[in-house]
């Protein structure tokens, strides 16, 4: 991964997004009003591909607004795509319905578009797993890629699976005997720093 890639990501990535641009473009003109490439360009001349004069003149906020959700949702999709993590886990853990033993394991998002399922598998067996996984957010961009797992006693199940840089991760669904175990006993975190190939 390039470093400009990594920079875009953590550009695309930050929190309120969408809100911040509206509140931009709300210092301009009211939202109804058209927007002309003249007013757009000290915000951002990259986007705008600089002040051409063959270009239209003027621009819908709605419009704008519109593309910066679809690269977002692009960068999102990007993140997605590219989970890819090792990390030795020192214990065994519950990943899914399936129990693994402590080990170095690789954690790839499976599909063309990463999407919700994750392979989880030892690299020096054959021990491993798919899961189904939905999307989380945090506030921040997380700064290292981690693997969350929640401990009930000396047990431990796989919970959150995050990114480098991003603010984007994928929850890993409660299964049966964890919701049982929540019912008497308490929750502690886990947090093992993973690495990205």
């Amino acid at each position: 991964m390039t470093d400009t890639t990594t920079k875009v990501r953590a550009h695309y990535s930050a929190a309120n997004l969408i809100e911040r641009i509206k509140s931009a473009l709300a210092t301009i003109a009211p939202e109804e009003q058209t927007l002309t490439v003249a007013q757009l360009a000290p915000l951002d001349q990259f986007h705008t591909l600089g002040q051409h004069k063959k270009r239209r003149p003027t621009v819908k906020k709605n419009l704008l607004s519109l593309a910066m959700s679809l690269a977002l949702l692009m960068s999102a999709a990007t993140q997605a795509q590219t989970t890819h993590l090792t990390i030795t886990v020192p214990f065994e853990f519950t990943a899914g319905n399936v129990q693994l033993p402590a080990g170095e394991y690789e954690v790839t998002a499976v599909g063309p578009w990463g999407g919700p399922t994750l392979s989880v598998h030892n690299v020096n067996s054959n021990a491993g797993t798919l899961v189904l996984s939905t999307s989380c957010q945090s506030l921040k961009p997380v700064a290292d890629a981690k693997l969350v797992f929640h401990r009930y006693g000396n047990q431990y199940f796989l919970a959150e699976v995050w990114n480098r840089h991003s603010s984007l991760g994928n929850q890993i669904k409660i299964n049966s005997r964890q919701t049982e175990l929540t019912k008497n006993q308490s929750k502690d975190e886990v947090v093992l720093i993973a690495s990205e190939k």
